[in-house]
């Protein structure tokens, strides 16, 4: 059953408010068998997690959305400790009321959203709609959260008609490990093997944005953590993430996200 199926015969019910959890450095997770649904997304940080015995590597834009009965352990790497969005829930038949018993198209365990910004805004709005107490409120967290649902549905989409092309990957990872490179198109191609119109379709198809779209995300993105939670000024975040323009870089932040990065810093 298609997403949009289920849309139209099941209502979405939270069991207690969603978060996102920061893990200490010595953190692991091993429940017993989950009693409901599981949203769980992985915004920061590495390890694995294994599901019903089957192992996963977990990296940023990880996704998990994990069905009653499931058995779970976690673990982390120490030195990039997880932060993770979780919601449980509960699927009931909007006839009937009760839970929803027939099955569906649950996205794979660990499909990986490539857009972390958008996966962190959608995250962090389910959280604040929960908190608004009336009608509206109810109504913008559903919508919310069924959005959420379908950015990862559409990442299972994408990744099975890709197949997971690990030349794509592999870009990718080195994006979120040198964001200070000086990055071009031709650069990424090279890196891949292919030529620069192929890297850039295969891109594309991979993970939904052009090269250059997806590298001024990540730089945001990571920027965004960095003025939140780190003491560096605003010059040394933009030099860090390799603009060697500062003007540049508030430029392209605000044209991200709306805000400078000096009126984010007031904010935080």
């Amino acid at each position: 059953m298609s997403l949009s199926d289920l849309h139209a015969r099941v209502a979405l019910r939270s069991n207690g408010a969603p978060g996102i959890y920061h893990c200490d450095r010595d953190w692991s997770w091993s429940p017993p068998p989950l009693p409901d649904y599981d949203f769980w997304l992985v915004l920061k940080g590495e390890g694995e997690l294994r599901v019903n015995e089957r192992a996963y590597s977990i990296h940023a834009g990880s996704c998990f959305i994990l069905t009653p009965g499931t058995r779970v352990e976690g673990i982390q790497n120490p030195e990039k400790q997880l932060s993770v969005f979780f919601m449980h829930f509960d699927l009931l038949d909007q006839e009937s009321g009760m839970a929803y018993a027939k099955s569906w198209n649950v996205p794979p365990p660990a499909t990986t959203v490539y857009d972390l910004q958008l996966l962190q805004a959608l995250c962090r709005y389910v959280i604040a709609q929960y908190e608004v107490i009336n009608e509206r409120g109810r109504f913008g967290f559903e919508l919310a959260v069924w959005q959420l649902l379908q950015v990862i549905d559409d990442a299972t989409h994408r990744q099975s008609y890709t197949h997971h092309d690990e030349r794509i990957r592999k870009v990718i990872e080195l994006i979120e490990q040198e964001y200070h490179r000086d990055w071009s198109v031709e650069s990424m191609a090279a890196i891949a093997g292919m030529s620069r119109t192929h890297f850039t379709r295969r891109f594309k198809a991979e993970t939904g944005s052009a090269p250059n779209a997806y590298l001024v995300h990540k730089r945001v993105s990571q920027a965004t953590s960095l003025i939140r939670e780190s003491g560096m000024t605003i010059s040394q975040i933009a030099y860090g993430l390799g603009y060697s323009d500062v003007a540049f870089f508030n430029r392209q932040f605000k044209a991200v996200t709306g805000v400078t990065p000096g009126s984010l810093r007031h904010q935080s």
